[in-house]
């Protein structure tokens, strides 16, 4: 069954006051019988996954309850609409019940192998909810070496490159080898390539 922000809203909250929710289906009133469950500390499913990551998100400095909730639906949801253009494509191929474990192993590599500070790991998650599915070994740590060692970027200039462009964590290392091979191999500067990660490439 899939997860009702609805139900989950009052989750969010941070005592446990009686829960008032208006449920507008079968699925949104079966969703709040589980929510008052997790209240009472029996949790189950997709709740569980969506409370933990909404406190997870609250100690990374996140704390408005529609963005917590936008975020967790992008993470989890692989029907989510958030974001999309169209209104139509969903924004998160790799969305699924993420642990929090894992996002901890995504925040603890971009701050201390990476470098950024915790503020600046807030601003990549409200940017690019997707990062947080990231496998690090399989494609952060790929990406940022591929820049920093092949590339020869700097890494203070690498960060602030996803700084401003955090979409380019979604690419593959092999995607952005194909985008940055023709620049290398013609000898464009690298404030050139530096200026084009951060706008157009």
């Amino acid at each position: 069954m899939a997860f009702s922000w609805t139900a989950c809203h009052a989750a969010l909250r941070p005592h446990r006051a009686a829960v008032h929710v208006y449920a507008e289906s079968k699925s949104d009133r079966k969703s709040t019988g589980l929510l008052r469950s997790a209240l009472k500390g029996s949790p189950k499913g997709s709740n569980l996954t969506a409370i933990s990551l909404a406190n997870r998100l609250k100690d990374l400095g996140i704390t408005q309850e529609p963005e917590i909730r936008r975020i967790v639906d992008i993470m989890t949801n692989p029907n989510s609409l958030y974001g999309t253009k169209s209104g139509r494509q969903p924004v998160n191929p790799y969305a699924r019940n993420v642990s929090v474990n894992e996002v901890d192993q995504v925040v603890g590599y971009l701050t201390e192998e990476v470098g950024f500070s915790n503020s600046s790991v807030q601003q990549l998650v409200q940017s690019f909810p997707q990062i947080l599915c990231y496998s690090v070994d399989e494609r952060l740590r790929l990406l940022v070496d591929y820049l920093v060692e092949s590339v020869g970027i700097p890494q203070d200039d690498v960060r602030a490159i996803l700084l401003k462009r955090p979409t380019l964590f979604g690419l593959q290392k092999g995607q952005l080898e194909q985008m940055l091979g023709f620049l290398l191999n013609n000898g464009t500067p690298m404030e050139d390539i530096i200026a084009m990660l951060e706008t157009s490439l």
